[in-house]
């Protein structure tokens, strides 16, 4: 795959948000085993990690969803030149993606309360610490699947049914909603 593709741009994050979400996973742990002397300078990289790692994965989601399925979903509409079966295939499965970016996006507002709650309290205490550590968990379970899934099945089947043509047009997208994404505010979540 072609580094400078949108396929290997989207699957890069990917790689990039878990790897994020994993650090998270393990600074928490590190509350888990006890208050030291450097907790508050920890909670604050723990709350950098996750505005990141939202930042990540909100811009992430709307490349897909601006960027990538307009000219897939174009592709695999009624009387679409080379809808095949394969194409019919994609279309159920990038509305089950579209449910777990929904599903995703639940998540980190849900995490986002939590880390609030942490921030304002300028401490971790067991209760709050668990609640994020299950929080966290989920997240990383759900985005690893839908990861996987995107990686392993949605993408090569993409890179399949569209022309270099309709390739450059996305890439040209991706990088639309990257720059809106660098001067637009963190909080910035669609839908």
């Amino acid at each position: 795959m072609n580094e400078s593709s949108p396929i290997a741009m989207l699957s890069q994050e990917h790689e990039a948000a878990l790897e994020k979400i994993r650090t998270i996973e393990l600074s928490l742990r590190g509350f888990a085993a006890g208050p030291t002397s450097g907790e508050l300078e920890t909670a604050r990289n723990l709350w950098a990690s996750f505005d990141e790692f939202r930042r990540l994965l909100l811009t992430h989601f709307r490349k897909e969803e601006e960027g990538l399925f307009p000219d897939v979903r174009q592709m695999v509409s009624e009387g679409a030149p080379r809808v095949d079966i394969l194409s019919a295939f994609f279309a159920e499965e990038s509305d089950d993606d579209l449910k777990a970016h929904t599903l995703l996006r639940a998540r980190l507002k849900e995490l986002a309360v939590l880390m609030q709650r942490a921030k304002a309290a300028e401490v971790l205490d067991e209760d709050l610490a668990s609640s994020m550590q299950m929080s966290v968990n989920l997240t990383q379970d759900l985005l690893a699947r839908h990861a996987d899934k995107e990686t392993r099945l949605v993408f090569p089947m993409i890179a399949r049914l569209l022309s270099p043509r309709h390739m450059a047009a996305i890439l040209n997208r991706i990088g639309a909603v990257s720059s809106a994404a660098d001067v637009s505010s963190p909080s910035n979540e669609k839908r």
